[in-house]
């Protein structure tokens, strides 16, 4: 697969500051894997080929110094390489500080995890299944979706995506564990039907973040706590991220305009998500845009607050325009 996209999008389209896949047949959408290593930012997104059989998915790698100025790196983790399609997943640092990514194998049947052989994502170790048991031996009845993985202590963490989603834990991230639903109970606020896919779970101030979509609604995350005696994520709070147009059926799996999020932790401690934008414009939607990144955090009160990425602050001059107290509502 070439290094960059072979047909450009045309200039009076194309975005200033958004990260917009340039062109080309294929279908790009999440964003995936997101590190900082060694000065550079890395992001990859998924690129759906034109031919769609549906196991041709590739993660294009992209790299910025800043999140603002990216550069197409060439494309190594794609079906060649793997033997199979690269369904979404993130990223996340070995014990001994590699990189690596756990994702759901397209038409594998299962998660895989491949581990980085440089810091620079430029050769990757083969892939391997992710393959879990119940304390018994057996093999479980589970999804295998849409995984993220994290670490606590000595103990590394994965879950998979799906209606309910199942915790599983590892300490060499081969020998995997089923341990129960990783969510203690549902919140009121969350419809009958929803699940939760394209998970990231980390730390934010004193509270636990679990940032992830529901297929009806797209982006939206929960706050809460860890429970370490238990395993378990307890939730706290849940809130939307996502425009849904007041007609928008509630199934409706177009125009989904904030969907599929992903995050990175900055060297300076700030957590700073993208999210997978679609539009109504026909050609620009085909090309897909990257959200601007935004940053996360906690206010006094426990509530999650959002503000853009400050480095965009780098990219106009004079006086900013400061609006407050602005009740925003769906067209």
């Amino acid at each position: 697969m070439s290094d960059k996209p072979n047909t450009r999008i045309s200039d009076e389209l194309a975005l200033h500051y958004h990260l917009m896949h340039p062109g080309g047949d294929s279908a790009p959408g999440d964003p995936n894997a997101a590190f900082y290593l060694d000065g550079l930012y890395h992001l990859h997104y998924i690129l759906r080929h034109p031919w769609r059989d549906g196991v041709s998915f590739s993660f294009v790698h992209v790299t910025s110094p800043d999140m603002l100025h990216w550069a197409w790196q060439p494309t190594k983790l794609q079906p060649a390489f793997t033997g199979h399609g690269m369904f979404s997943g993130t990223g996340f640092l070995t014990k001994e500080g590699q990189p690596a990514i756990i994702y759901h194998g397209q038409a594998s049947g299962r998660n895989q995890i491949a581990i980085a052989q440089d810091n620079r994502l430029s050769a990757w170790e083969n892939p391997y299944a992710v393959d879990p048991k119940t304390t018994a031996g057996a093999e479980p009845n589970m999804y295998h979706w849409d995984p993220d993985c994290f670490q606590i202590d000595d103990t590394y963490y994965a879950i998979s995506g799906g209606p309910n989603p199942p915790l599983i834990k590892s300490r060499d991230l081969k020998n995997w564990t089923l341990v129960g639903d990783f969510l203690r109970h549902e919140l009121p606020d969350v419809a009958i039907g929803e699940d939760i896919s394209c998970p990231n779970f980390f730390p934010l101030g004193d509270k636990w973040m679990l940032l992830c979509i529901s297929h009806p609604f797209g982006c939206r995350y929960y706050l809460g706590y860890w429970d370490a005696e238990a395993e378990q994520f307890v939730p706290e709070r849940h809130a939307r991220m996502n425009w849904r147009r007041p007609a928008q059926p509630i199934y409706e799996t177009n125009y989904r305009d904030f969907f599929a999020p992903e995050s990175v932790l900055t060297p300076d401690g700030r957590r700073v998500m993208w999210a997978w934008l679609t539009t109504l414009h026909e050609e620009i939607n085909l090309k897909s845009i990257q959200s601007l990144p935004r940053e996360l955090s906690l206010a006094n009160d426990g509530s999650l607050h959002m503000r853009p990425l400050r480095e965009l602050e780098t990219l106009y001059d004079g006086e900013p325009l400061i609006l407050r107290n602005i009740t925003v509502t769906p067209p």
